[in-house]
């Protein structure tokens, strides 16, 4: 078999990210020839408008996004943490909307040190684990680069509401 190279474009705060690279990972390690891929992790910033300090709760952003009453937001979020859950994920339903673009470039100056796989579980998850290195590249907007989310099923569907990039 030939070299692969797997290039994983994800926001650190993209819940669907979360739980799909959760399963490339998992798929990957079952995968015989596993040593023969190469996994490249990109940035890429789900809502570039976004505060860095916000007050603004996922579920209170997802009402007011969508035109849905609070307790219909809760429920599509409630969605993504099961679906987490069932993963094995520890996800909150509880978080607030927040600009990634610092925490994109921590995860490059840990990738620059060889530890980016690990710096990105702890900030997702207060949970390290040891994965592979990874060379990152940083798409600053979605003009740089097509969103990958809204290219599947998962990403464009939460909880029946269309998910799209700004």
């Amino acid at each position: 078999m030939s070299p692969l190279t797997a290039e994983i474009w994800s926001d650190i705060v993209c819940p669907w990210c979360y739980i799909g690279e959760h399963r490339f990972e998992r798929a990957l390690a079952r995968f015989a020839h596993r040593d023969q891929v190469e996994v490249v992790r990109r940035s890429f910033q789900l809502d570039q408008s976004a505060p860095r300090n916000s007050q603004v709760r996922v579920i209170d952003m997802l009402s007011s996004k969508y035109g849905v009453n609070p307790a219909q937001a809760a429920q599509m979020e409630q969605r993504v943490v099961g679906l987490a859950a069932a993963e094995g994920l520890p996800m909150r339903s509880d978080r607030f909307v927040v600009n990634t673009f610092d925490a994109h470039r921590l995860l490059h100056l840990a990738a620059a040190h060889g530890r980016q796989d690990r710096r990105t579980t702890v900030v997702r998850s207060g949970r390290p684990t040891t994965r592979r290195p990874a060379r990152p590249r940083f798409a600053r907007s979605s003009s740089e680069v097509s969103n990958p989310c809204t290219d599947h099923a998962d990403c464009t569907d939460y909880g029946g509401q269309s998910v799209q990039s700004a």
